[in-house]
This record gives structure tokens, sequence and C-alpha cells, in this order.
């Protein structure tokens, strides 16, 4: 059903307002240390871990680039889906560098501080416009996800702030995961960034409600996919208690694959 111009407008705001509030460079989270510790951790998996390839294909809620810097030099293609058109359009004007795009360097500038290369961001950026090859919506209701685009198998598929947001239960995050290995070919990896123990999360005076879940429920959900984990880190929440934006407990990334037939 199409949107009424007062709800896409509604939209736009809506995901502009997120990256503010949990993607600049004075946000809760990155006070939080949770972006070091994401940005550190999916660089060391892509780098030392074997996950690379060709195609990447990242789902998640809202318009975030946090999950793909890391990977950009080691996927030839990747490709952005996020769960409305507000988020598509956020991707582009940061693609085309528009004026009012989101400021996503100060991110990635601290991608490379660890390693004393912080100069290295320019060609990070370069090098993740030109590999990004297209950014869509996708509906996980449907048996192709990404409708009326068919994607091609991916070497990998990440879940970024996915599961919490968009699955309401553990049969619909089951659901999903399978849509979501579904679009792995063979020998290709699943990375999951999962927060913990997070029941909502705010978005200006909007409260968005959660699928709580822990570790153990990621897990489960796997196997029951058939995929099994190689590869976890975890990190409990710190700096600033205030719970006012969001009640997580955990940060935590899997890396997973399908489970051998021998």
């Amino acid at each position: 059903m199409a949107l009424a111009s007062k709800d896409l407008q509604h939209e736009a705001n809506s995901s502009r307002l997120y990256l503010n509030t949990y993607y600049s460079q004075n946000s809760v989270l990155n006070k939080q240390a949770v972006f070091g510790f994401a940005l550190v951790r999916l660089r060391e998996l892509f780098e030392q871990g074997g996950i690379k390839g060709k195609i990447l294909i990242s789902l998640g809620f809202g318009a975030a680039l946090l999950q793909v810097m890391p990977a950009c030099e080691h996927f030839d293609e990747i490709y952005l889906t996020t769960n409305n058109e507000a988020n598509v359009a956020e991707y582009h004007k940061w693609l085309q560098k528009e004026p009012d795009a989101f400021d996503w360097t100060p991110l990635m500038k601290q991608l490379w501080t660890s390693e004393g290369n912080v100069a290295k961001y320019a060609d990070l950026e370069r090098t993740l416009r030109a590999n990004i090859k297209q950014c869509l919506t996708f509906d996980m209701t449907k048996s192709n996800p990404f409708h009326p685009v068919v994607l091609p198998a991916a070497d990998c598929v990440m879940l970024y702030f996915f599961l919490g947001p968009l699955g309401k239960d553990k049969e619909t995050c089951v659901k999903y995961l399978r849509k979501a290995v579904a679009q792995i070919k063979d020998g290709g990896h699943l990375v999951i960034y999962a927060v913990f123990g997070m029941s909502f999360f705010t978005i200006g005076q909007h409260r968005v409600p959660c699928f709580s879940y822990d570790q153990h429920f990621v897990r489960l959900a796997l196997d029951e996919v058939d995929y099994e984990i190689h590869d976890f880190s975890c990190r409990d929440r710190e700096g600033p208690s205030d719970t006012r934006y969001c009640d997580y407990k955990k940060v935590a990334i899997f890396a997973a694959r399908k489970k051998s037939s021998v």
C-alpha cells in the first residue's frame, strides 16, 4: 500500500532523527563505546576471519553504514537493504555527496584510530562509495524479501540491528533467519550484530518496541536454520547508564556458516 505524503514525511524525519540520535559523534551509543567494539571486531572478522568474497548483503533497521565500513575492502559488491524508503533516500544522499547527507566521517576516522592510521578514512570512504552497488528496501513477509529485485547469492549476509526491531517473537525471528540464510551461497557466511536484552528504543518522542532476546536464543535460532557459530564476541553495556533512549544490556557479534553435512 502506498504511503500518504504526510506518512512519507514522517518516515523521512524519523530516519534522520534516528541517525542523529544513535550515530552522531556525541550519541549515547558512542559514549558507551558500542561503536568502538563493533568497528574493531567486525574489522577483525573480515581481515583475519576469512570472511570475504564478491558479494555482501546487509539487512538492517535504519540507514546505518557502520556495519559495512569494515567490510568494504573485502567485498566487491555491497547491497544495502533496509526497512523503509526514507532510509534508502538517506543512503542515496550520502552516496551522491549531497550537502544535507548525514556525516559518517567521525566514525570512519574512528575505525582507523586504533591502528594509528586516521588518514586512511578518505580511502575507506572512496572504496565504500564505489562498492555499494544498490540500496533497496526489504519486506521479510514476502517469499523474495527484495521483490521485485532479485539479488545475487551472497558470500556474506549481515544482519545489523535486525532481530530486535523487526522480529516480534521467536517464530518470526526464525522465519526471517531462514529467508536471510537462503540468500547465502554455499560456503558463505552469516554475520549478526545482536543487541541483547533490549525491549525498546526511542526515535524522538516515539518509543519503538523490540523483541528482547539473549545469546541462548540466537544460538538456538541458528541451530534451527542449520547454521553453526564459528566466532562470537560480546560486550556488556558500559558508560552512561541513562536508559531514556534504549534499555539494551549487551551487544554481540556472531559469525556462522551452514553446518557440515559430513
